[in-house]
């Protein structure tokens, strides 16, 4: 998910809803799991009821404009595909070198998960376009000619070999940026239904300091301790002592840091990021005060109370929260979307990705003698 955030990036476009799904969702369709000899991914096959039926794909030779995916009806040509491998090449090959596409993967080169990325992302945008038309949404005049001008800018800006033999042009691109810019459109109107008002209770985050006597885990020095009940009657006695000398200490800092089994003393913490025991001793904690002893699965903590809410650190957790349900909205509605289209991939365009860097890949021919 994370590389396909970087070459949606590469775009320009930062669109959120393509951020989410990218590299995350599966095909939604008539997939195969790959064969060993790297081919084969979606054969031509029958219509599927209650699918709209995906056009033919080339299974013979490939040239710039040959059909190489169908979503439904919708069919994308080579030179589309290309231009996505080409803004991988941009940023991977540039900053790794040749060798990074024969790397192994997961057991695949990365130039071939390179291009079942690019197939991901391809599909969705198809996906998400034809649902965009479906519901009458449209890029304003404006946008499109914003579109236009970006394509334009970033034909310009690449060397005039790599777009003839990636079969770059204005066209290739403003299709390109157009389907992520409408994308971006779908995902703003499906997020009016996502509450955004967050509560600073909600989302709140305090800067607390602890030290835990450990009765479950594993401690600082990499040991795992797992005590019997007679052990961690030992570790509350100590904890108790502990608590009792904490409240006294010129600092709470340095007094965990001498006595904690953890390798850490200070946190920011939130209602999910630590046990509810935990939680529900550190919220009733009056800014500047030392908690009695706190008893959590792993251990026996005290816990001090540095800062009750954190004003930085709870804004930055109500965006998290709702990204969170935006991003849960929305695949929600595009596994939906994608149930309705059958999609097929040309057999052929897997020796595009098979091993070597999109660049040394069979070039388009531009059908200029």
């Amino acid at each position: 998910m994370r590389r396909m955030k970087r070459v949606v990036r590469t775009l320009g476009m930062g669109i959120l809803l393509v951020l989410a799904i990218a590299g995350c969702s599966k095909f939604k369709g008539d997939k195969k799991s790959p064969p060993e000899d790297g081919k084969g991914q979606v054969p031509n096959v029958e219509a599927v009821p209650g699918k709209e039926a995906a056009e033919k794909v080339e299974e013979v030779s490939l040239n710039p404009d040959s059909t190489v995916l169908s979503v439904g009806s919708q069919t994308v040509p080579f030179c589309e595909v290309m231009a996505y491998m080409y803004f991988l090449k941009s940023r991977y090959q540039t900053e790794f070198g040749d060798g990074i596409w024969s790397y192994e993967v997961q057991g695949q080169t990365f130039g071939r998960k390179s291009l079942e990325e690019v197939l991901h992302m391809v599909t969705e945008m198809k996906v998400i376009r034809k649902e965009a038309e479906a519901s009458g949404l449209q890029l304003t005049v404006s946008e499109l000619d914003e579109v236009g001008v970006r394509a334009e800018n970033y034909l310009a800006a690449i060397p005039p070999e790599d777009a003839e033999q990636y079969g770059l042009n204005v066209e290739v691109l403003t299709t390109v940026f157009g389907d992520n810019e409408i994308a971006g459109k779908m995902f703003d109107v499906c997020m009016n239904e996502v509450n955004t008002q967050i509560t600073d209770e909600e989302a709140r985050q305090m800067v607390v300091q602890y030290l835990l006597v450990m009765t479950n885990g594993t401690n600082k020095n990499g040991v795992t301790v797992q005590m019997d009940e007679a052990g961690r009657a030992d570790a509350r006695n100590r904890a108790m002592e502990l608590a009792k000398d904490a409240k006294k200490a010129d600092s709470f800092f340095a007094f965990a840091e001498a006595n904690t089994d953890l390798g850490h003393v200070e946190q920011t913490v939130g209602r999910s990021s630590m046990s509810e025991a935990f939680i529900q001793a550190a919220w009733g904690l009056p800014e500047g005060q030392v908690s009695d002893v706190v008893e959590t699965p792993e251990g026996y903590y005290v816990i001090h109370s540095v800062e009750d809410f954190d004003e930085k650190a709870t804004k930055q957790e109500k965006e998290r929260i709702i990204l969170e349900e935006q991003t849960r909205v929305f695949e929600q509605k595009y596994a939906a979307w994608a149930d309705k289209y059958q999609v097929r991939i040309s057999d052929l365009l897997w020796d595009v990705g098979e091993g070597t860097p999109p660049s040394a890949a069979p070039a388009p021919s531009t059908g200029v003698e």
